[in-house]
């Protein structure tokens, strides 16, 4: 618990034209978030409570036996059953990660604010607009602190000798300085007509930007280059330009004759579809299984060296793959990939989801309710982010920039409930 977090808040409401049809609101806030419990759980494993080591080519200055290496001693085994033993060649494993966490590590903060306009048009029909705004601060990032040392010699078989400490590998601290922030602008709109219809519309159009690829996990970070995180700004992974979602209700009558047995079977059902619209997630275009910065991390980005968009894209070419070079390993030169992080933006989605649903009464006191779902009931096919892995240079890939699966197909499912 923190008794340093103050967390202001202010909000007000004003009717400029007191008929009580339009409201302006606006509210501002400090909120400090909280933090998963793979920070914690993952602390237990660091010293003095314990130690967590994943090891990886670790220098070796003696056998497993314990000898120094170059000893010899005099050998007890010269009659041993099946050979002798000793001295005994066995290896090390490989070696040496560690993770800690700083100790300055603080709490993310983030200061959200909106500002939203709101108006009642006609009886039936309301709309609104709005302005949202977060900026976050102190988001965990897990940085690699030993990370190696370029030098004139410097391959990718030498990563662990050129680290700051080379009887370890990577060690991982836990940091709380990275940001983020959103902006929107979020439309809305409500249409109830009589009792038999009604229609909520909802519009977002924002723009999602991260310092670093925060990737959904805390306690840890990918960068192409810790010692580089500049280059690392770009869109967060959850950037989607453009929302759209629709919902609709409607109990139509289709029968208003005398005919009890025809109103009962046409009339009396409810028809709720769901339309929902976005664009694409955004993806980076890396240098395939290939470590030309020569850090030990295959995660480079790819060279840009043209236009990357096309004007029809499809799941065949989703991009020009044309436009990227995979940067080649060459001793002594780290090269990280020009491409920005998450430039690229895959396919959008769109899908209807329809619901269908009717009572049917039998007495006073028995009643069952039939049900049918869909979703995605047009069976629109919504593709997954394309192979983004560029191929070696003068090489051709059948792969590169290609789409090769989709979202979830046509669903449909019925039901019904007795109530007594």
């Amino acid at each position: 618990m923190s008794y340093t977090h103050f967390s202001p808040r202010f909000g007000l409401a004003w009717d400029p034209t007191g008929d009580g049809k339009t409201s302006i609101r606006a509210a501002a806030g400090v909120f400090y978030g909280s933090i998963s419990g793979n920070e914690w759980n993952t602390q237990t494993n660091t010293q003095p409570f314990s130690t967590r080591l994943t090891f990886s080519n670790i220098n070796q200055r003696t056998n497993a036996a314990g000898v120094p290496l170059g000893a010899s001693l005099a050998n007890p085994y010269t009659a041993f059953v099946g050979g002798t033993p000793f001295p005994y060649t066995g290896a090390f494993v490989n070696g040496g990660s560690a993770f800690v966490v700083a100790q300055n590590f603080g709490w993310p903060q983030t200061v959200q604010t909106n500002v939203s306009v709101q108006r009642q048009v006609t009886r039936d029909l309301t709309l609104g607009a709005a302005y949202v705004g977060t900026l976050s601060n102190g988001l965990p990032f897990g940085r690699d602190i030993n990370y190696p040392i370029l030098t004139p010699t410097a391959t990718t078989g030498n990563v662990l000798s050129r680290r700051p400490n080379p009887g370890l590998g990577a060690i991982t601290m836990l940091q709380s300085d990275q940001h983020a922030s959103y902006h929107a602008l979020q439309v809305t709109g409500a249409l109830r007509m009589a009792k038999n219809f009604t229609m909520n519309a909802y519009y977002t159009l924002s723009k999602t930007m991260s310092s670093v690829q925060l990737h959904n996990n805390t306690t840890q970070g990918l960068a192409q280059n810790y010692s580089r995180l500049d280059m690392e700004e770009g869109r967060a992974d959850t950037d989607q330009r453009h929302v759209f979602s629709m919902s609709m209700n409607f109990q139509p009558d289709y029968y208003n004759g005398s005919n009890r047995v025809l109103r009962g079977i046409l009339n009396g059902w409810s028809i709720s579809p769901i339309v929902k619209m976005r664009s694409g997630r955004p993806f980076t275009v890396t240098n395939g299984n290939i470590d030309a910065n020569l850090d030990g991390v295959n995660n480079d980005r790819a060279q840009l060296v043209g236009d990357p968009h096309i004007d029809n894209p499809t799941p065949a070419k989703w991009f020009n793959t044309a436009a990227f070079a995979r940067n080649a390993i060459v001793t002594g030169v780290a090269t990280n990939g020009n491409s920005p992080r998450n430039f690229l933006t895959g396919p959008g989605f769109q899908a209807v989801d329809l619901g269908l649903s009717r009572d049917f009464r039998f007495g006073q006191r028995v009643k069952v309710r039939f049900r049918a779902e869909g979703t995605n009931i047009f069976n629109h096919a919504n593709y997954d982010l394309p192979n983004a892995s560029a191929p070696a240079n003068g090489t051709t890939s059948t792969t590169f920039g290609v789409i090769s699966s989709a979202g979830a197909m046509r669903r449909l499912q019925f039901g019904a409930r007795l109530t007594f």
